[in-house]
């Protein structure tokens, strides 16, 4: 149940960054939100590993 709980919060981080990017390109435009994209595609990156491990290992 707990690495269930881990996965969403790395999901909802990277939701998260996501909004606070567009928000931030908006307002300020790309050269000052990309950090916020890279933060959103690492912690995509990370919840679909820890979501594959844990599926594989129920197998």
């Amino acid at each position: 149940m707990r690495t269930k709980i881990r996965e969403y919060v790395w999901l909802s981080l990277a939701i998260f960054c996501i909004a606070a990017a567009i928000h931030q390109t908006f307002k300020l435009g790309f050269s000052e939100s990309y950090v916020f994209f890279i933060f959103a595609v690492m912690a995509f990156l990370i919840y679909y590993i820890r979501r594959t491990l844990r599926l594989a290992k129920k197998d």
